[in-house]
């Protein structure tokens, strides 16, 4: 039998356009109740609040993605630098921002777990005020130590500090902050008197650990510390993720002697409380789909970072976590706000 092609082709064409109307029908109705889908069909930008000056280390992790989250999200996502603060100013911002899936926020560890701890009025309740979108990474916690100190592992650093009564000086890039309570958790667990010496910012705190005038410094990792470690100028005695870490293979855990310590800091997307679940969701399959790329996930390491996409309820418990982790030794430390501002 003879098969007539061009109604065939009729055929065919009747029914995609048929699908056609019937989507757009379904995406108007969708957009009518949706604000980032009518934002969408608009290709209009999304802005992500970014509670740092330009340069620091979630603006270089929000550049590996940048392309890519465009052609995911379906628009252009435009960095607009809130620095200040600790990023108090900037996750207030988000706090107060539309719901309507037009303005994301670049969470971070202190403004979402220990300032609002240790500040009065910061305007905000990073347990309440906020939809978790998905984690983007997690970065430990490093022990660094002047290389007079005696050892290479937290072991070796309790049996030094027995032979310090006074207290071991114990540096940070700033009060209030992870590396510094991170410290304090130390000492606490490790039966350590810590003396803790703030610096204004990382730089200074470890050319101070350089010149000896520091025992030890809690920080992240970045290339400077790593190149330091490697040209023998510090030493990296204790990671505190849960396992040994592949950003510092050979370094032990502060864990293998200091059984369940564990302190890290979080990045992730945020949107303001209220936010409809399905803007939530959408953006949550976007970052997921970029931070799972494998691309992505080696251009991260290679910024001495682990890509961590997530759900929205793991990153929301993740948070409700940190913040207790560090409420408990708030309390125990006896920290009080005015020593954190």
């Amino acid at each position: 039998m003879q098969i007539d092609s061009h109604r065939v082709a009729d055929a065919s064409f009747s029914r995609e356009r048929r699908r056609f109307l019937r989507s757009g029908a379904a995406l108007g109705a969708a957009a009518a109740a949706s604000p980032m889908l009518a934002r969408a069909q608009q290709n209009a930008p999304v802005k992500l609040i970014m509670a740092t000056a330009p340069g620091g280390g979630g603006d270089a992790l929000f550049r590996v993605m940048e392309d890519k989250l465009r052609q995911a999200v379906g628009a252009p996502v435009i960095i607009d630098y809130k620095p200040g603060g600790g990023g108090a100013p900037g996750h207030l911002e988000v706090a107060r921002g539309p719901k309507d899936g037009s303005m994301l926020g670049y969470a971070f560890s202190g403004p979402m777990s220990t300032i609002p701890q240790l500040r009065k009025n910061v305007g905000y309740d990073p347990l309440k005020d906020f939809e978790p979108v998905s984690l983007v990474m997690r970065a430990p916690a490093v022990v660094m130590a002047s290389m007079r100190v005696p050892g290479d592992d937290i072991g070796a650093l309790m049996a030094y500090a027995k032979t310090k009564p006074e207290g071991i000086n114990s540096g940070t890039a700033g009060v209030g902050g992870v590396g510094h309570l991170t410290g304090v958790l130390l000492g606490l667990q490790g039966n350590m008197k810590m003396l803790h010496v703030p610096y204004k910012g990382g730089a200074p705190a470890v050319q101070a650990l350089m010149a000896g005038d520091l025992d030890i410094l809690v920080t992240v990792v970045t290339e400077t510390v790593l190149s330091l470690a490697k040209a023998k100028k510090i030493k990296l005695i204790g990671v505190a993720s849960k396992e040994p870490s592949p950003l510092l293979p050979g370094v032990p855990t502060v864990a293998k002697f200091l059984p369940g310590f564990h302190s890290e800091i979080l990045h992730g997307i945020v949107l303001p409380a209220g936010t409809p679940r399905e803007i939530v969701e959408r953006y949550n399959a976007a970052f997921v789909q970029v931070l799972n790329d494998k691309d992505i996930q080696a251009k991260f390491l290679a910024n001495n970072s682990i890509a961590s996409p997530s759900t929205p309820k793991q990153y929301g418990e993740a948070i409700a976590a940190e913040y207790a982790q560090w409420a408990q030794v708030i309390k125990r430390a006896g920290i009080t706000v005015d020593q954190a501002t």
